[in-house]
């Protein structure tokens, strides 16, 4: 399983505009060969929006990724960046859904400590998200080339995120020191819209 996170701001159209047009501008994507699903993010105060897509294979997402110029243009929106992620884990106690809330932790960390970072996850972390009130679903992903980590989890209410932030907090705080981590970057989101079909559990 992959997952590519597509960054983009509103460009000429009102962020509620983007948000309200997204499923047909995205439905050209969502169509080619190898889609399992996606997710739009917003982060209002920023206007800023992601689009996070599952695909089947890399070689299905990296063939899609020429259909984005035509539906972003279609969008109204600006494309800011792409990024590829292997989903190492992925796991949900309930389907994603419109109304929910994001946490999206990156880090960048040589690509032999990736390894480290994914059992530090599984075998310390996960355990404590899944007892906290609120906790919804968790995507583990990875760029090995460039050395990039994606952590993204999701929340009942921005309350249940936030108590969940403060219980993490240290644990992000010593990533430079557990797995040689750098650029550390943490961003919060809505959940606009999301039709996910793939399963509640994958691991690669």
């Amino acid at each position: 399983m992959h997952l590519r996170v597509t960054r983009v701001a509103r460009g000429r159209t009102t962020l509620d505009e983007a948000i309200s047009t997204f499923e047909a501008a995205s439905a050209p994507v969502r169509q080619a060969p190898g889609f399992a699903g996606a997710a739009l993010l917003a982060d209002r105060e920023a206007r800023i929006l992601l689009v996070g897509s599952y695909w089947e294979t890399r070689e299905a997402m990296d063939a899609s990724a020429a259909r984005i110029p035509a539906a972003v243009a279609e969008w109204g929106v600006d494309l800011v960046d792409l990024q590829p992620y292997e989903v190492l884990h992925l796991e949900r106690t309930q389907p994603l859904s419109s109304g929910t809330f994001v946490r999206i932790v990156t880090a960048t960390m040589p690509a032999d400590r990736i390894a480290d970072a994914e059992r530090d996850l599984l075998e310390r972390l996960l355990p404590r998200a899944r007892a906290l009130e609120g906790f919804r679903s968790v995507v583990l992903g990875a760029d090995r080339q460039s050395g990039r980590l994606l952590c993204a989890s999701t929340w009942d209410s921005v309350a249940a995120r936030a108590a969940s932030d403060a219980e993490f907090t240290p644990d992000r705080d010593r990533l430079g020191e557990t797995v040689g981590a750098s650029s550390v970057s943490v961003e919060n989101y809505e959940i606009a819209f999301a039709s996910v079909g793939v399963a509640a559990s994958a691991t690669t």
